[in-house]
């Protein structure tokens, strides 16, 4: 388009140009028509050549507007496409960036609950540190305690065994050496030797001399005999049923009556015992030594109660557990009981025999 306006503005020049001469030419010489005419055809001529480059320019340039259009158009349609792959990669990038912030939030929440349970695992650690160290020290002290009243208990264990084991051999030296060719003497009164019936100083009559001579000799005939009486063995037989049921109770000793051992032993020995005439005071006593709450001390010589015997020779007292008139040097109180019961000595030897030997049965079950 731009060409053909420059092609029509170069005809006006040209038409202009030479229209103007040719008319004053005409006014002011005359000059012949001929030169005019070959002017005009000149004039045609270059008209004509100057319309074909016009109108050749004239396709030039549209063929040139026509690419360049289409270059335009060309840069529009790249430019819009890069403004929207620019757009859609903007989208893109803040989409994913929306997302990465979401995820980092929640990883932020994550890490601060993590860091809370760390702090309370943290926390509870110490405590259990803490109570285990001091769950520790106790058991460290109790064990210390306990090894101190170990080894309290066992001092006094050992020194009770070394005092039983004393008593045994002694017990053991008076039984065994107690034969009837060497009998002790404290546990067979009997056997002492008696005074002589008659009284020496002075001189008696032949007869009375002939009969002591002959009373001498028999005696001295009777000492000589007796020992070798007394090397004759000795039988002795075991209860076969008693003493393997020692054995049992000896591997897994105890104090329960209900044990077959102290059943009978009960039954045979401690019962029998303790037969007295007040069976019901009898039967409180056998459970108080059970039980380990008898008391039994002698009377004192005299009593700050009134009602009381003043002296344990004094008849009115009464033996409780005989249930006679006796002399009474010994009382015993049950239990927690306040009041006391005077007893005899026989009742007293026969209440510490039973004593004596729930002892010793409690020391070999401990």
């Amino acid at each position: 388009m731009m060409a053909a306006i420059q092609m029509n503005n170069d005809k006006g020049q040209v038409t202009r140009l030479f229209s103007s001469p040719v008319t004053s030419a005409e006014r002011d010489t005359c000059q012949d028509e001929g030169k005019v005419n070959d002017a005009s055809m000149h004039v045609q001529e270059l008209s004509s050549e100057k319309c074909d480059t016009a109108s050749k320019n004239g396709e030039n340039g549209v063929d040139e507007a026509t690419e360049e259009d289409g270059e335009e158009a060309e840069v529009r349609r790249r430019s819009s496409s890069v403004l929207e792959a620019k757009e859609r990669a903007h989208n893109f990038l803040r989409d994913e960036l929306q997302k990465a912030q979401q995820e980092l939030k929640l990883k932020d929440r994550e890490c601060q609950k993590l860091h809370q349970v760390q702090e309370k695992m943290g926390e509870e650690l110490e405590e259990l540190t803490a109570s285990l160290f001091e769950e520790a020290n106790k058991m460290v002290q109790d064990a210390n305690i306990r090894r101190m009243q170990a080894e309290k208990l066992l001092k006094e264990a050992n020194a009770k065994i070394d005092v039983l084991q004393a008593e045994v051999t002694a017990l053991k030296t008076l039984v065994i050496t107690s034969t009837p060719s060497m009998p002790n003497k404290h546990l067979h009164p009997q056997l002492e030797p008696k005074k002589d019936e008659f009284v020496k100083g002075h001189r008696r009559s032949t007869s009375h001399h002939n009969f002591s001579k002959e009373m001498r000799v028999k005696e001295v005939t009777f000492l000589q005999e007796t020992p070798q009486q007394a090397l004759k063995p000795v039988q002795q037989e075991l209860d076969p049923v008693c003493f393997e049921e020692f054995r049992c109770w000896k591997v897994m000793p105890t104090m329960a009556q209900s044990c077959v051992f102290l059943s009978h032993i009960i039954s045979e020995d401690v019962l029998p015992c303790l037969g007295f005439a007040n069976r019901e005071l009898a039967r409180s006593v056998f459970e108080c030594v059970m039980d380990n709450s008898l008391t039994i001390e002698p009377v004192p010589e005299k009593h700050p109660s009134p009602g009381l015997p003043q002296s344990a020779d004094d008849p009115s007292c009464k033996c409780a557990l005989v249930n006679s008139n006796c002399a009474c040097k010994y009382r015993i109180k049950l239990d927690d009981s306040e009041e006391w019961y005077f007893i005899s000595q026989l009742a007293r030897n026969r209440v510490s025999w039973l004593l004596t030997m729930l002892l010793q049965f409690s020391h070999m079950h401990e």
